[in-house]
């Protein structure tokens, strides 16, 4: 059933694609669900409940798959005042779906946000001016949808100092120069708004003292009549795009999460230190 969903709602894609090539375009395509809710880990660095909102609601593959992805789960201890501590946060999770060959689908986590609402708003951003991108008119020109995802580096006046692009994942299939140029237009775009604007750095945390920050904001483009890609417990079709690191963070690469919300802003590295993989093998 959700395979000839998935396959549909590409059917139903914006822009064309040529027959030569819409075989192989389609056989990249994913679906992803946002899901959210709270995560409790023990002193020693175990998950021991994870509680989704509006359980009752979701698919029941949806929420085993991530309990069962949850439960392999281990973080290193959370020290508070020199002494490892349990602690609740507010998880965030996009579940991707793939078709496999067998007719099925195969379920995974494709990337987790992690939000401790105890934490004072001042240990983090605060957008001060945000203005959104214009839409690129080769997009609007094809009814092209799409997700772009920034890295940038914010200096302490909170200026944006070196930005880059993570990924582009489209909301629809075409042949492979026209997605390639789909991506080039909405990264473009994104980039010149993103170079415009101000935050609030952390005044306190442990992030304050940083001589600059590097922040994962997602900008997404949605055509009148598209779902937005993190409506909760609803699926997305999409195509997702190649994954590129930004040039300044060397060797603490950034791990390419998809499952914050647009409009957000998200410290690369910040938050609780997972040692184990988001999906486990098998």
């Amino acid at each position: 059933m959700f395979r000839l969903i998935l396959l549909l709602a590409l059917a139903a894609a914006p822009f064309t694609v040529p027959a030569q090539s819409e075989a192989e375009v389609r056989a990249q395509a994913q679906a992803s669900m946002v899901v959210s809710g709270s995560l409790d880990i023990e002193p020693d660095g175990l998950v021991s409940s994870l509680a989704l909102e509006k359980e009752d609601q979701l698919p029941a593959y949806v929420v085993r798959a991530a309990r069962n992805a949850v439960a392999t789960w281990r973080f290193e201890p959370v020290i508070l005042d020199g002494v490892a501590r349990p602690v609740r946060l507010f998880i965030r999770l996009r579940v991707v779906a793939v078709p496999a060959d067998d007719g099925g689908l195969t379920l995974s986590i494709g990337g987790v946000s992690f939000l401790d609402r105890d934490v004072p708003a001042t240990d983090g951003f605060e957008s001060i001016r945000q203005l959104p991108p214009e839409y690129p008119y080769y997009a609007l020109e094809r009814n092209a949808s799409g997700d772009v995802y920034l890295l940038l580096e914010i200096n302490r006046e909170g200026r944006v100092a070196r930005s880059a692009v993570e990924r582009v994942n489209l909301r629809g299939v075409a042949d492979e120069p026209t997605m390639d140029t789909l991506r080039r237009h909405f990264s473009e775009a994104a980039l010149k708004a993103a170079r415009r604007w101000h935050f609030r750095p952390p005044s306190t945390g442990p992030d304050a003292g940083e001589p600059s920050w590097t922040a994962r904001v997602p900008v997404s483009y949605v055509m009148h009549g598209t779902v937005q890609s993190d409506q909760y417990g609803k699926w997305t079709a999409y195509v997702p795009g190649p994954v590129q690191s930004a040039p300044w963070l060397e060797d603490r690469a950034a791990d390419a999460n998809d499952a914050i919300a647009s409009g957000s802003i998200q410290l690369v590295g910040a938050g609780p230190k997972l040692l184990t993989p988001l999906q486990p093998e098998g």
